[in-house]
């Protein structure tokens, strides 16, 4: 290896997908133009002395230029090819939208999504987001252009996987795909607005790993325009059960009445079964009572608790009056009931908070704990502000 003060090295990134490292060298201590190089690195300024190993690329200033161009070319000519990230027209109205990070579970999650979307007669779209580093990294990640270039290509890449395993799975679906270079919870959030049904996988690699763990699934949740979905097995690493009934936690809220419509409608169009799981106990979670006094009766209290669920159920039996719904009543903690009811369930539907056995769903520990755990895949519907319905 040879070099001159003003050329490029280019140390290759450690793994696929990973950004190279590139700084100009400012000395070079041989006669002969051989290593160690004095370079100030793009990334974040400072300058080091390196020892290039045999991954290690000198380009000549004109040779950098001519990488930098064909980095804004590249970027140019993906960015035509998949939709702009804050233009309108790449919406699909009424779509079924799937993010896609490149993980297994995001996979599974896309063809999952695509198997609902052909339920609903709805197409479905493809969403990738990425974001350029915010923070100044003491590796290089190249220039901007060749690293906003390589982000879309690889988001490229991803949702043509994505895209090719819903497509084996169901071959004539309307499917289209988006690379978005925004904050994933926030361009997901704009999604909502024109989707019918959001769907996201447990576990990933990138832009959407741990998005519905914490205080990015609070942000999610208290801001969406429709339901969402985290997909998931009954062990890591499990495809989702296709199986089972329907199960929906409800409470007498306006959010677990939103959660009963949601879930009878899948219910119908899985050919499925629905249970209404109602959980009652005398101490709430942060330790205020309930309306039922201690000394009260567990037995009429399950009575009375029980006669509320079938007063909130009936009107949808009468709407769905094909459709077997179960009413459970059990005392305890919500959590607990759902996901031993889901174990045999494909689907449990949970409003984003309640007034009584479901307060604080997708709030607190209750959330995490069927996100975290869930056997089955979990809906989480809140009531529709704008006038639309689940």
């Amino acid at each position: 290896m040879h070099a001159k003060p003003g050329d490029w090295l280019v140390i290759k990134g450690p793994r696929t997908g990973a950004p190279d490292q590139r700084g100009r060298i400012l000395e070079v201590h041989s006669a002969d133009g051989t290593p160690p190089y004095v370079v100030r690195w793009t990334a974040d300024d400072h300058v080091s002395t390196v020892f290039p190993g045999p991954g290690a690329v000198v380009l000549t200033a004109e040779e950098e230029q001519a990488a930098e161009v064909r980095a804004r070319a590249r970027y140019d000519r993906i960015r035509h090819l998949i939709h702009e990230e804050d233009s309108q027209h790449g919406f699909t109205d009424g779509a079924i939208v799937a993010g896609i990070d490149g993980s297994a579970s995001a996979v599974q999650a896309a063809v999952w999504a695509g198997a609902e979307a052909v339920r609903r007669g709805r197409p479905l779209r493809l969403v990738q987001v990425y974001a350029l580093p915010q923070v100044k990294a003491p590796v290089a990640f190249g220039t901007h252009e060749q690293v906003r270039a390589g982000l879309a290509e690889r988001a490229e890449g991803w949702l043509a996987d994505a895209r090719a395993a819903v497509l084996a799975e169901q071959p004539g679906l309307d499917v289209t795909t988006a690379a978005r270079e925004w904050s994933p919870v926030t361009a997901l959030v704009q999604e909502s607005q024109h989707a019918e049904l959001l769907v996201l996988g447990s576990r990933g690699l990138g832009g959407f790993t741990g998005l519905l763990v914490g205080s990015t699934a609070v942000a999610v949740a208290a801001h969406t325009h429709c339901p969402i979905v985290v997909v998931r097995g009954r062990k890591p690493h499990d495809p989702p059960p296709v199986t089972g009934p329907v199960v929906v936690g409800t409470d007498g809220s306006p959010d677990s009445d939103a959660a009963i419509a949601f879930a009878c409608e899948e219910a119908r169009l899985r050919g499925t079964g629905l249970v209404a799981v109602h959980t009652w106990s005398d101490v709430l979670a942060d330790g205020t009572l309930r309306p039922h006094p201690m000394e009260e009766n567990p037995d009429d209290i399950a009575t009375a608790e029980r006669v509320k669920l079938a007063e909130q159920v009936v009107g949808w039996q009468r709407k769905y009056p094909d459709l077997t719904i179960e009413l459970e009543v059990t005392r305890g903690r919500p959590v607990r009931r759902l996901l031993e009811r889901g174990e045999q369930a494909q689907l449990i539907v949970v409003g984003c908070r309640g007034g009584g056995g479901f307060t604080g769903m997708l709030l607190g520990s209750t959330s995490q704990a069927l996100i975290a755990h869930s056997p089955c895949p979990v809906a989480v519907v809140r009531p529709q502000r704008n006038g639309r319905t689940p």
